[in-house]
């Protein structure tokens, strides 16, 4: 048995790769622990040599914080500091709390209060550790240490977090969307489709408050040469399919109308276990 159990991870991957990866996995919170990093690409390349300081000071910190490995402290944070982390964390919860469309996004907004505590104790010990810095950091957190991590978690780490949902998964999901809604056109010869009948037809994307998402379909649709967009309000989007997409992809309209029908006869026949089961 180890107590107190815990396991870090750090790595790289490219934002299509997770895109993928994610994709498959249960909406169990497991992605919302990880704490999404995204570099800007490289364009030139720099050659400088390495911060031989800096280098030092990792060093010395990590073999700092192993030292301090069996210190069996309860740490506080001050009375100064206190109200700063619980100004954080309000301002966190509120953040999630009015998330209402990404529920990723929401859950992991709500796992944030909690790293940002744990990044109150990886900064105070950083600061106390290495040589000559004493046995071990003192009990409480103070208020510079705290104000440090509540602007890395609002001016960072949020931002961060949404545009690693919102555009780096959320783009596989538009894929996916539109992908699904091509195979919906083919499978049933469409010559022409609107934002109502794909919320009608495709269950994830059903409710006023996926109208907008449903444009963004048609419009990705249009800008592939699938579609013809011949009529727009606030709410309504009317779209004319491109004959030519029948006969270029007949073949795929085969196999999307045995796939929507093997699907059918599918949840016919759960229907009709469930019933017989009751």
């Amino acid at each position: 048995d180890v107590p107190n159990w815990a396991w870090s991870v750090l790595g790289g991957i490219q934002p299509e790769r997770i895109a993928e990866i994610a994709s498959g996995l249960s909406n169990d919170g497991l992605m919302q622990r990880f704490i999404p990093i995204n570099v800007r690409d490289q364009i030139d390349d720099i050659d400088a040599a390495a911060d031989d300081e800096l280098s030092q000071w990792w060093a010395t910190s990590v073999e700092g914080l192993f030292d301090m490995r069996n210190h069996s402290t309860v740490y506080s944070f001050t009375d100064d500091a206190q109200p700063v982390f619980d100004s954080l964390r309000s301002k966190v919860k509120r953040l999630a709390r009015d998330e209402r469309g990404n529920q990723k996004l929401k859950q992991a907004l709500t796992k944030l209060p909690a790293t940002a505590a744990t990044l109150c104790m990886v900064f105070h010990f950083l600061e106390h550790s290495g040589p000559g810095k004493g046995d071990k950091p003192p009990r409480e957190v103070p208020m510079h240490t705290t104000e440090q991590v509540a602007a890395l978690t609002l001016e960072y780490l949020v931002p961060g977090l949404r545009f690693f949902y919102e555009d780096i998964l959320n783009g596989n999901e538009i894929e996916h969307q539109v992908q699904w809604v091509a195979g919906h056109i083919l499978a049933h010869a469409l010559d022409k489709i609107t934002i109502g009948d794909i919320a009608h037809k495709y269950k994830p994307l059903q409710g006023p408050k996926h109208r907008t998402t449903c444009k963004n379909v048609l419009l990705q649709l249009e800008a592939m040469g699938w579609v013809t967009i011949t009529g727009e309000t606030a709410t309504r989007m009317t779209a004319t399919v491109n004959p030519t997409v029948h006969g270029d992809y007949k073949a795929r309209a085969e196999k999307e109308r045995a796939a929507r029908e093997a699907t059918r006869r599918e949840i016919e026949q759960d229907g009709k276990a469930r019933k017989a089961g009751q």
